[in-house]
């Protein structure tokens, strides 16, 4: 049975969903488009947007100045509604955006209390960024929903460790790893973090964790070495690419 509390924090995730939804939508539909004819923005300045129209269209992803998985949301949504369609792009990211407020939420109601986790969503729910980035066709808005869904998966494996937390905590960061090459920062502190937490117990979760990253990984980096004979574990404008390599469309 459910209880007055889980009640409570239904009702307040909701009330967050809703809010942040309605302030994206207005931003996406009503003011962004205002900016774009003063020409104060661009909709899509780095490619991002047409790497996953690209993708949709020809089945192909060949560049290796991008990380896979935001053209990969792109061409899913545009399999979804029948065709490149923009607006749609848009919607999902402002539903996006509304689920990372309930997923923070949920993070803060796991690891302080219930009346800072309530700031703490509303906070994310009115934050400018999050609204801001929910039309354009960047990796910004899929990016955070990752980041924060990867936290509050560390947060639930050092609360209680099992071997499924471990695997998912892994997969979460190898998704935001495939998201933003800089993302891969976070894959050499999760088990930092781990050890602090575990110590001498920390063996089984580390080699759980670091299976279900690599899985993910390693892959796409052997695709790369494939394409360009270089270490190049995400992107060109990732970390860990020991010199310069060819910028473009291969």
């Amino acid at each position: 049975m459910p209880t007055r509390r889980s009640f409570h924090a239904l009702n307040w995730s909701v009330f967050l969903f809703v809010l942040n939804l309605a302030l994206s939508l207005t931003f996406c539909f009503v003011v962004f488009p205002e900016l774009m004819s003063s020409g104060a923005t661009l909709l899509d300045p780095d490619g991002y947007g047409k790497a996953g129209k690209a993708l949709y269209e020809t089945g192909r992803f060949d560049s290796i100045e991008k990380a896979p998985l935001y053209p990969a949301f792109v061409a899913f949504v545009s399999y979804l509604v029948g065709g490149y369609e923009v607006w749609a792009v848009q919607v999902a990211q402002c539903l996006l955006a509304a689920f990372t407020c309930v997923l923070l939420y949920m993070l803060f109601r796991r690891t302080v209390e219930e009346h800072l986790a309530r700031w703490a969503g509303l906070a994310c729910a009115l934050c400018p960024m999050l609204i801001w980035y929910t039309p354009r066709l960047w990796t910004e808005a899929f990016l955070t929903f990752v980041l924060v869904g990867l936290i509050l998966a560390l947060a639930a494996l050092l609360q209680c460790p099992t071997a499924r937390r471990a695997l998912l905590c892994g997969a979460m960061a190898g998704i935001a790893a495939l998201s933003k090459g800089i993302a891969l920062i976070f894959v050499l502190l999760i088990p930092v973090v781990v050890l602090l937490c575990f110590r001498g117990k920390a063996w089984r979760w580390l080699l759980l964790f670091g299976l279900s990253v690599t899985t993910l990984i390693v892959p796409w980096t052997w695709r790369n070495w494939r394409l360009v004979g270089d270490l190049l574990p995400i992107h060109t404008n990732g970390i860990f690419t020991p010199k310069v390599v060819p910028v473009g469309t291969v």
